[in-house]
């Protein structure tokens, strides 16, 4: 049998449903209303014969209203919510407020505010599945979504990778700004998105030999010199004298002797 489509006459809610269910009377799942589903006709029974499961298709009530921002349609798809690129911003927080709190500790209030929302959510496993995605949001959206989620990534990466540059070079003819590391950042997550979860050493020298290719001015400078290898510096020297002398230790102390000498004679008489 066909899908049904239909709305929530209190909402508005828009909602596909299989054809099994025509006639039947469901609760809406935002406002908790009563929906009577409309009765197929012979002629749409026949159409098809999968069945498919109740879905909820969340879009925009009105042109006017502002979409969700990228972020929260990247955490709502990552969730498993349908068309998350279409729910404007006053529906992606409310459910994304009804999520965090499926996801906190079991409380009763928790769960009597649950049960009033979505009964869905107050079940013991949908709990724990939507903590547990929660909880590896945190470094799947580095993953997923390195450009949204660029400032993020540049934070945790930045001070790391302009150390390791600091260490193969002294001074270079360009500067090394923000937006030169943001971009060979993601030149490198659009290769492998998972290229800043290597080793510390092996992640740093990456970034660095695709910063040479892409600003090679930024690491153009010399090798600093390591300590004990005889290297030169950078510090002039001065061409020596004819008459010039330099003081040693002995005539420091021959005179704060005859200093101490004149303080004792000083004080005797």
């Amino acid at each position: 049998m066909s899908d049904i489509t239909f709305n929530c006459p209190r909402c508005q809610q828009k909602f596909i449903a299989p054809g099994e269910m025509s006639g039947q009377t469901i609760a809406c799942t935002s406002c908790n209303g009563a929906i009577e589903l409309p009765k197929l006709t012979q002629e749409a029974e026949g159409i098809h014969d999968t069945v498919s499961p109740l879905k909820i298709v969340h879009k925009n009530r009105s042109s006017g209203e502002r979409k969700a921002s990228p972020k929260q349609r990247a955490l709502l798809a990552y969730l498993g919510i349908e068309n998350a690129e279409e729910i404007n911003a006053q529906e992606a927080n409310r459910l994304l407020d009804e999520y965090y709190d499926a996801a906190e500790p079991f409380r009763v209030f928790h769960l009597i505010r649950l049960l009033k929302k979505d009964r869905y959510l107050a079940w013991p496993w949908v709990r724990q599945r939507i903590r547990e995605r929660l909880e590896s949001w945190r470094v799947d959206r580095l993953v997923l979504h390195p450009r949204i989620y660029q400032d993020e990534l540049f934070a945790m990466l930045e001070q790391p990778l302009r150390s390791h540059v600091r260490s193969e070079i002294v001074g270079a003819s360009e500067k090394l700004v923000r937006e030169r590391v943001c971009e060979v950042v993601l030149a490198l997550s659009d290769r492998n998105p998972r290229w800043w979860q290597s080793a510390p050493f092996c992640r740093n020298s990456e970034f660095y030999e695709l910063l040479r290719e892409m600003y090679p001015g930024c690491c153009d400078g010399k090798k600093p010199s390591r300590k004990g290898s005889g290297a030169e510096t950078d510090m002039p020297i001065l061409p020596r004298q004819p008459g010039l002398r330099s003081v040693g230790r002995g005539c420091c102390v021959v005179l704060a002797a005859f200093v101490f000498v004149l303080v004792i004679l000083a004080i005797v008489k």
